[in-house]
């Protein structure tokens, strides 16, 4: 059985396709960070506990990973190379790519785990593509939940659950922090990939004349086209979607393309752990006047 805080902590990661490895940062600093023990009351370890995760898009695919057990490097390593792993072109009339690789890389960790069979409670969100609306899933196939978190409109199509087609979290809810809080979370912590603040410098620039931005680099391919679209769209609801948590980790990533799956995965990792630990003197103290609030009660 797992030992928990008193205070039940939870872990909201949000959207953000190759952004994702900094979630691995985050989690890496939680698992390796020791806070007095005196803040955390019955924990035998000072290490931050993650009582729940919820998750959107690759949020979703690191935290289920995380919740039913996988090491951060076996985490790091099936997402290595996703760019290349995910691309069967297929003819566009419902999407660029077909599902196929997708759903071979979130079999591939676990084809039958359900969610009633993770060591943390886990929630993933996606979006009913006929009505709009949001779609918390906490039982079933937990692949088939993530796949259809995942599914970037026009990117991939949508994935049928429940009876319903749902496509990607993040139209809706790129950081489920509130969805972390209704799982039983006391203090939610978000991971946000995708607002404005997150980005700072290392912006790919404005488009020049001649196929390339005004820092030479190359125009978009469909598929970045496609992603960055969503990404702008997400931006502002990011600024919703985060703002029931209490503490917000947002990683200085600047512009992240399709591609980087491939190629920035440790840097990405690096950075998220980085603005983690700057957010450290904030989480503690959050932790112990909860602490010290609950035993005053």
């Amino acid at each position: 059985m797992r030992q928990v805080s008193k205070t039940q902590v939870g872990l909201a990661l949000g959207a953000g396709a190759a952004k994702g490895f900094a979630h691995i940062g985050v989690l890496k600093l939680f698992e390796e960070e020791h806070i007095p023990i005196d803040y955390i009351a019955g924990c035998s370890i000072g290490a931050i506990p993650i009582d729940y995760i919820a998750g959107c898009s690759i949020g979703a695919v690191v935290g289920a990973m995380h919740a039913r057990g996988m090491t951060l490097r076996d985490i790091h390593q099936t997402m290595h190379g996703a760019d290349q792993k995910l691309k069967r072109w297929t003819l566009p009339l419902r999407s660029v790519w077909s599902a196929s690789g997708l759903t071979e890389l979130l079999r591939a960790p676990g084809a039958n785990v359900r969610f009633r069979d993770l060591d943390i409670p886990f929630a993933t969100v996606a979006t009913d593509i006929r009505t709009g609306r949001e779609l918390v899933i906490r039982r079933g196939l937990v692949w088939k939940a993530v796949q259809a978190s995942t599914s970037v409109p026009g990117i991939f199509p949508a994935t049928k659950v429940f009876r319903r087609h749902l496509v990607d979290g993040g139209l809706v809810n790129p950081v489920p922090s509130q969805t972390v809080r209704d799982l039983g979370a006391d203090i939610v912590i978000a991971v946000d990939l995708m607002s404005p603040a997150a980005h700072g410098h290392g912006d790919s620039g404005s488009s020049a004349p001649g196929g390339s931005s005004a820092k030479g680099q190359p125009m978009l391919n469909l598929v970045e086209t496609l992603w960055r679209s969503n990404e702008i769209m997400q931006e502002e609801v990011t600024l919703h979607s985060a703002a029931t948590a209490d503490i917000t980790i947002a990683p200085n990533l600047g512009r992240v393309r399709w591609s980087d799956f491939s190629h920035r995965g440790r840097e990405l990792a690096a950075l998220g752990e980085q603005a983690a630990r700057e957010k450290l003197p904030e989480i503690e103290r959050l932790l112990g006047r909860r602490t010290t609030v609950e035993e005053a009660v």
